[in-house]
């Protein structure tokens, strides 16, 4: 499972911030998002309601597992037409992007997406759910949270392949007992939620990094032209 905070909306206040506060050891008052935090970042369920925000309010926010997958083939063909079908359908699990943590954060040396500009939060724009362009990131990205986990869930035509036999009576005239010509496309149509490049990941870092996209290579789309031509 993804394990990490639920995010419960973004600070619009320096006094939604400043009200969060608990009491530690020695009697003193501290700031539940400690001093780095202003508005704009994201607000973070504290899961047991003591006031600190620590590894105790993490839970489980995601799966990388789907419910159920399931395919469908099928081969169908009118006259001298033949169509080829492949149909796979992934639902139900969850995926971790781990491209936005440094896509929508001034992290390093790395870009940002565009839709920050419009979609991040603003004093002008305090409806939006992704945090601001600035802040601090070991509030807003250095936490895995469920600000990252989106649906993993997916329909994807693994291969779509048209087909035309021209009749014996005519390729035989050019001496060829069969000839078909062939349209096929693998990977071209995928139905999903998924803001990423592909909800269907490759290679991962072993068995403990599954269903989190790290940059991963795509599943090329590929579209070929084909004679077949029997002598």
């Amino acid at each position: 499972a993804f394990w990490g905070y639920q995010v419960e909306g973004i600070f619009n206040t320096q006094s939604e911030i400043d009200a969060l506060t608990y009491v530690d050891d020695n009697g003193i008052t501290q700031q539940t998002y400690g001093p780095n935090v202003g508005p704009g970042d994201y607000r973070f369920i504290d899961q047991n309601n003591d006031g600190i925000l620590n590894e105790e309010d993490k839970v489980n926010i995601g799966s990388p597992y789907p419910d159920f997958t399931l395919g469908f083939t099928g081969d169908f063909s009118y006259k001298g037409f033949d169509l080829n079908l492949f149909l796979y359908w992934n639902y139900g699990n969850e995926i971790f992007n781990t491209v936005k943590v440094f896509t929508e954060t001034p992290y390093e040396q790395t870009n940002m997406v565009s839709y920050m500009l419009t979609d991040a939060w603003t004093p002008d724009n305090p409806d939006a759910t992704i945090a601001q362009l600035g802040g601090d990131r070991q509030n807003n990205y250095a936490r895995a949270s469920d600000a990252f986990i989106e649906s993993g869930s997916f329909l994807r035509f693994k291969n779509i392949s048209l087909g035309y036999t021209i009749p014996q009576n005519i390729s035989r005239k050019a001496k060829i007992e069969k000839l078909r010509f062939y349209v096929a496309l693998q990977n071209y149509f995928t139905i999903s939620k998924y803001s990423g490049r592909d909800p269907e990941l490759g290679s991962t870092w072993g068995v403990f990094v599954q269903k989190a996209d790290l940059g991963n290579y795509t599943i090329p789309k590929t579209l070929n032209f084909g004679i077949n031509a029997t002598f």
